[in-house]
This record gives C-alpha cells, structure tokens and sequence, in this order.
C-alpha cells in the first residue's frame, strides 16, 4: 500500500542563456490517513496544498508575474498528485476547491 504522495515540479530557472529544468519534489505521508472520511482527506489536501506552495517557492523578485506562475503551478501540482493518489474522496475535494471559471454568454 503507498504510504506517501509526492507532489512534484518542474521549475525551469533562467539563468544567462541556458535555460535550466530543476525539479523539487516533497514527501507527503498518508500513513495516518483514512482516505474513505472526508473530514481525514480535507486535512490531507491541505498538506498538499502546503506542499505544493514550498515546490512551486521562487527565488525571484516577487511580482504579480511571479504570483501567477506560482499559482499556476500549484494548481498543476496538486491536479498531478490528486491524480496519482487515484482515491474517490480526494479527487472530490479537489474539484470542490479548484477555483470555478464562469464563462458569460451574450
């Protein structure tokens, strides 16, 4: 049975010319976790989420750049890991939590 969950990113840092891929990865554990009570997978999640902040950190100057890609990359590490834990309860609370776009209709 897996006992951890890794929330992984791919951070490309620009440095002169090359571009560098640098990929940061942390340990999440499940051990603890009943993945069948909504209430044990809501405090799961939020560990994701504080996962998935720390990978997707930036050295560089905070700016509403910045602010945008980290938060593009959170959403995408935390659909990559939902995905990979493969567990009902878990997906449902991502989908709850995921910002909702409204798209209007003239």
């Amino acid at each position: 049975m897996q006992k951890t969950i890794l929330a992984v990113a791919a951070l490309f840092v620009f440095s002169g010319v090359a571009n560098v891929v640098e990929a940061r990865e942390i340990r999440v554990s499940i051990a603890d976790t009943n993945m069948a009570n909504s209430e044990s997978v809501a405090k799961l999640y939020n560990k994701l989420e504080r996962a998935a902040a720390r990978v997707c950190a930036s050295e560089s100057v905070f700016n509403q750049v910045s602010a945008k890609r980290q938060r593009a990359c959170m959403e995408n590490v935390l659909q990559a890991t939902v995905a990979s834990a493969d567990n009902t309860y878990l997906t449902a609370h991502f989908e709850q939590r995921r910002p909702q776009v409204v798209l209007a209709s003239r």
